[in-house]
């Protein structure tokens, strides 16, 4: 592996007033190392494997989604979920299709998701509901703790 040495990464926090810092920025560092050999990768999904990723059909964006097994996949179901509780709307107040749901979500992570729905009819074969329901489950855990963390400062504040 190839060592870059430290970056500095400035990032603004949501709940500043529960931090000690004098203006609501803390830098991290890190050290970042770049695998010279790919099978030192961590895994990708089996979807992503067989084909390249697709470019985002305009527009582009800053972030992309992190390329390792079942991100993409659990991705696309959270857009579903969204989009099925009515989450979005048009600039009109219309209700959007989700080909235009999914089309907006491309652009924000750099990735053509016009194949979402061959890909959550592809992985509804091998798993059960309950396997394709653990991003959900997931996804409240780490909001659960994200509260508690939360209330765990305010009653360190007092």
């Amino acid at each position: 592996m190839q060592n870059f040495g430290p970056v500095n990464i400035q990032t603004n926090i949501e709940h500043a007033e529960l931090v000690d810092v004098t203006n609501k920025t803390i830098s991290h560092s890190l050290n970042i190392a770049i695998a010279e050999d790919k099978s030192q990768l961590a895994p990708s999904s089996p979807f992503s494997e067989n084909q390249a990723r697709k470019p985002a059909p305009k527009g582009s964006s800053a972030i992309q989604l992190k390329d390792f097994k079942g991100n993409k996949i659990g991705f696309l179901r959270v857009i579903k979920a969204l989009h099925k509780e009515g989450f979005f709307e048009t600039l009109d107040g219309g209700r959007p299709t989700e080909d235009e749901v999914y089309a907006a979500f491309g652009i924000a992570v750099n990735e053509g998701l016009d194949d979402f729905s061959a890909q959550l009819s592809a992985y509804r074969k091998d798993n059960t509901p309950e396997t394709r329901c653990e991003v959900f489950d997931r996804l409240k855990k780490i909001y659960e703790e994200y509260e508690q963390d939360i209330d765990n400062k305010k009653k360190e504040k007092q």
